[in-house]
């Protein structure tokens, strides 16, 4: 819970490249059958355009409560407006403001001390929005391991001028200029489509992310040489025609450009809130396929000199670590609105819940109830009509959340593109049991049964971590992502047939304890298994929420 936007990002990166990036817009809420909604009038004039106030509130349920700006972090951001350079220190990183870049053009730079050859997002401004909304956007990728660029208002002629400034700077942030990305929102979407298919700085445009900016008239400037792009857009958006993204996107295929589309029938001109989870993990996944998969853990708050860490006393008895009441709100910050339970949904999730397989359609997705693997033991899985073959993801059960607190990191798998399966309360036998029961029904759900992976956080990682190291069905588990629930007692349980694992840990974790996570990695690095880090110096027993973006 201490920074969920984080926590998903790093769990998306990690399964991407345990089970490969999904195209995710594919999969979900894109339609392909729209060519009859192309429409002549959609070629509006830009100025028209820029001065419609779409009913848009900046970082709505995207940049969450990690995000906001304190009245600490304004002071010291609006100290830092008017002097040219200046790098103001902020929780997430180091913002430098006001860098010109041409005669009195001027952009901020978001970066993480120690950064070195990471990818760099420009995000182009939106007319009517101020300076500092751009540099929350910045903060999106900063979160997810890039460097940012936020820039002032300004034109295409400007955007193509800053990233042949910054072509030359961008080192000194810790940015490979041989990789940069164009992202844009409205007005900024369409110049920044317009700066990628056009202009003397084309060449070093790598991809762009438009977000209910593409016009048809952008298709006449697509050629062989544009950069992959992903668009988000919505069917009903009255502002930019959705028929502009259609008719582009197309026409890039038709150069065999990789494209990706994340389509919302309804949605209005704010795509990006209709599903701000998904909305992440999709530009994630995308840069991902463009620049390749970041080791955020290994360039963030990793620590590895903590082998002095280790200490005895971590085997602690597991009835004792699950007692333990933590300090743990679930999904607080995570989930969002799109996620949290409306009174017609939890009526309807209730009304199911004593009914054996009972579907319950929700909005973002189908959840199926009480599916009996093992006796009176019972799991739900939640999946999206029209799957096919998407890995796995099993949710194990903490002592002392209830079941719907299990649905709803299930969920948080099914907005990455996965299949949830969220189970009851049970041991680790059951959790091998379960996993030998639904090898048999994946595919009822979408499911690739060769394609399992393990959620736990606490008790649950702890049971989860058992399970993927031991007993007769490890080998249908292919990857585990362990939060605050390593011991080191664990290590004994490693062999060369482990499955690679993501740790998420707090080294002032008290309830279980960080040298526990720290002694299972280096025991799997012995066996050359695949080991991703997660680690913060402080955030206690709840390390998902200290940085939610990069989790």
């Amino acid at each position: 819970n201490v920074n969920p936007t984080q926590f998903l990002a790093t769990m998306q990166a990690f399964l991407s490249k345990r089970f490969g990036a999904l195209a995710l817009a594919d999969t979900a809420h894109a339609d392909d059958k729209t060519e009859s909604l192309l429409e002549a009038g959609d070629a509006m004039q830009m100025e028209d355009l820029a001065e419609q106030q779409a009913e848009y509130i900046v970082g709505q349920g995207i940049v969450g409560q990690e995000g906001q700006v304190t009245a600490v972090r304004e002071a010291a951001v609006q100290e830092a407006e008017n002097s040219e350079g200046q790098t103001v220190a902020l929780g997430t990183g180091l913002l430098v403001r006001n860098l010109v870049y041409s005669g009195t053009k001027k952009l901020d730079v978001y970066y993480q001390a120690g950064y070195s050859n990471k990818p760099v997002v420009f995000v182009c401004h939106v007319k009517g929005l101020n300076k500092e909304d751009m540099v929350k956007k910045a903060e999106w990728f900063l979160n997810m391991g890039y460097v940012g660029v936020a820039m002032n208002y300004g034109t295409v002629d400007d955007i193509l001028k800053s990233i042949s400034w910054f072509y030359g700077e961008a080192r000194k942030y810790g940015g490979d200029n041989q990789r940069f990305c164009l992202y844009g929102y409205s007005w900024g979407g369409s110049n920044a489509i317009t700066a990628a298919l056009t202009g003397t700085s084309t060449s070093k445009v790598k991809a762009a992310i438009i977000v209910a900016g593409a016009l048809s008239l952008h298709v006449k400037e697509v050629k062989s040489t544009s950069p992959p792009m992903l668009f988000v857009h919505s069917q009903d958006d009255k502002t930019v025609p959705f028929s502009g993204s259609v008719a582009v996107s197309a026409e890039l295929e038709k150069y065999k450009i990789p494209v990706e589309r994340l389509y919302y029938k309804t949605g209005g001109h704010s795509p990006q809130n209709v599903n701000p989870t998904q909305f992440l993990a999709t530009m994630q996944a995308f840069l991902s396929k463009r620049f390749g998969a970041l080791a955020l853990a290994d360039t963030a708050h990793a620590d590895d000199k903590t082998e002095s860490l280790l200490e005895a006393g971590d085997a602690m008895q597991m009835e004792d670590l699950a007692e333990q009441q933590a300090e743990y709100i679930v999904g607080q910050g995570i989930v969002g609105q799109e996620g949290q339970v409306t009174a017609v949904r939890e009526a309807a999730v209730q009304e199911a819940e004593n009914s054996e397989g009972q579907t319950v359609a929700l909005g973002t997705g189908l959840l199926v109830r009480n599916l009996v693997y093992s006796g009176t033991k019972k799991l739900d899985v939640y999946y999206q009509a029209g799957y096919s073959n998407k890995p796995v993801v099993f949710v194990c059960h903490v002592k002392g959340l209830n079941k719907e607190d299990m649905v709803k990191k299930a969920e948080w798998f099914l907005n990455m593109g996965y299949v949830g399966v969220a189970m009851n309360y049970g041991t680790v036998d059951d959790i091998l049991k379960s996993i030998s029961w639904f090898y048999g029904e994946a595919r009822k759900y979408g499911g690739d049964n060769q394609r399992f992976c393990l959620y736990g956080y606490s008790w649950g990682g702890s049971n989860a971590i058992t399970a993927a190291l031991t007993g007769t069905s490890t080998s249908k588990v292919k990857a585990a992502i362990i939060v605050a629930g390593a011991l080191s007692l664990h290590v004994k349980e490693v062999k060369s047939t482990s499955p690679p694992m993501l740790f998420v840990h707090s080294q002032d974790d008290k309830t279980v304890p960080f040298s526990g996570s720290v002694a299972v990695s280096a025991e799997l690095e012995k066996y050359k298994i695949p080991v991703e880090r997660l680690y913060y110096k402080t955030g206690g027993h709840s390390p998902q929420n200290v940085n939610p973006t990069q989790f």
